[in-house]
């Protein structure tokens, strides 16, 4: 396994925290997307119980926890999370930029919206307003400095 594999596996919930768990996903759903999620689900455990490979099953699951965390923001705000800071350059994971794709934004941006410093940025999830190219007004979440 190499390191590139293992870590796409890791952002892509495994293991799962919790609120990635299949049935806390289906609980966040439209009730529009619940029969599409059904499916999908179900074809993902069916391919990995023949191909004894969860990489599919974990994919699907990832896919749908961000249509999940969408549909719980009703504002219209992102959900976003800092995994590192490359010189003064944050790594952002959001429903858009999974894996390696990971979206490149200037730290000081990030910092000065949530009052913080730039050093204590990964880990740490965010909301966001905007679209995949151009997210601005971020907000920390759960800010455990309180």
């Amino acid at each position: 396994m190499t390191a590139e594999h293992g870590y796409a596996k890791f952002e892509h919930g495994f293991p799962l925290p919790a609120h990635a768990s299949p049935a806390a996903i289906r609980s966040c759903l439209d009730p529009a997307d619940v029969q599409r999620f059904d499916r999908e689900y179900s074809d993902a455990l069916d391919v990995a119980r023949e191909s004894l490979d969860l990489t599919g099953l974990f994919d699907t699951l990832a896919t749908w926890r961000h249509t999940a965390d969408r549909a719980l923001l009703p504002d219209g705000r992102v959900p976003v999370r800092c995994v590192l800071l490359f010189g003064d350059e944050a790594r952002l994971v959001t429903p858009w930029h999974l894996g390696r794709d990971l979206l490149r934004l200037p730290a000081s941006v990030i910092a000065r919206a949530c009052d913080m410093p730039a050093n204590e940025l990964p880990g740490r999830y965010f909301t966001a307003t905007g679209d995949r190219d151009n997210l601005h007004d971020f907000r920390l979440v759960n800010d455990p400095r309180l």
